[in-house]
């Protein structure tokens, strides 16, 4: 059934969209690893659901991007949507959550640290 025991995502085919996103990201190109990560995000939650584990992780991945776009309304929406049910699908101490809290931690130091600037 697969990593993640769905049977409707394709575990192979998530995992290296996933990487591929991360490079992107990770290489200064956020406009293109945006829109990848967008279209990952609608793949895992048409096929998965929303509280699927890769949908919930496609989420966090969202609001990081966003964060680092200073997009910060739409990173929170995605951050505190993904909290929501992380929890529950990974683990209170799971690395999931754990890298979730911190995205969240840092968008909102960049938030208050982009409107400090602005005073």
């Amino acid at each position: 059934m697969g990593l993640f025991s769905s049977k409707k995502i394709n575990d192979e085919y998530w995992l290296i969209q996933h990487a591929h996103i991360s490079r992107m990201a990770h290489g200064g190109h956020l406009d293109f690893a945006l829109e990848r990560a967008l279209a990952l995000y609608e793949y895992s939650r048409e096929n998965g659901g929303r509280r699927d584990q890769r949908t919930l992780n496609a989420m966090n991945n969202l609001g990081y991007l966003y964060t680092k776009q200073e997009e910060y309304e739409k990173a929170e929406y995605y951050l505190l949507a993904a909290l929501e049910d992380s929890e529950d699908a990974f683990g209170k101490y799971s690395k999931e959550f754990a890298v979730l809290c911190m995205n969240i931690g840092k968008m909102y130091m960049a938030r208050a640290s982009h409107i400090a600037a602005r005073l």
